[in-house]
């Protein structure tokens, strides 16, 4: 993951016309541009751009083609702290993705457990009926135990091979 530079808050980027950026921080997007409708105007450059917001006006100061087109008067410092902020955020977004997939598949095999429509499931006998659902019981104790670790921020995740399958 990408770490973002570390700049003071109380920055001042001066632009080469004179007229200082707003004391609100240099990570902070619209210290370097303005919100216009649905668009936004860059005070490096002066363009306006009609149509995205915070994240399409990143991609401008920190040249990211695709979207939008590079501002050529941005500061080198402002550029790289808005590509890094960029790129951290969609490390954030495709590991909050990841994460909540993950999640859906674990909740889909425990339903699929408790319903009985897992494929890989074998017939116990009667006798050892019992033994087994103590079996599954703390095996799901302990899953739910590792979920809320996992909820915590804990990456120790662990589960018994008995709560795969229940017949």
């Amino acid at each position: 993951m990408t770490s973002i530079p570390k700049f003071p808050l109380s920055a001042t980027v001066y632009l080469t016309y004179g007229r200082s950026i707003p004391n609100r921080g240099i990570e902070y997007i619209w210290s370097h541009g303005d919100p216009v409708g649905p668009g936004f105007k860059c005070n490096y450059c002066n363009k306006q751009i009609k149509g995205g917001g915070a994240t399409r006006f990143r991609e401008h100061l920190a040249g990211i083609p695709g979207n939008v087109t590079e501002c050529s008067k941005v500061p080198n410092d402002v550029r790289e702290v808005m590509k890094s902020t960029r790129l951290a955020g969609r490390a954030r977004r495709r590991a909050k993705k990841n994460r909540r997939l993950r999640v859906d598949d674990d909740m889909a095999e425990i339903v699929d457990v408790l319903t009985g429509n897992d494929s890989n499931c074998i017939e116990i006998p009667s006798d050892e009926d019992d033994d087994m659902q103590v079996a599954l019981r703390r095996s799901l104790k302990d899953l739910n135990m590792s979920r809320a670790n996992f909820v915590t921020g804990s990456s120790s995740k662990s589960r018994s091979s008995t709560a795969s399958c229940v017949g």
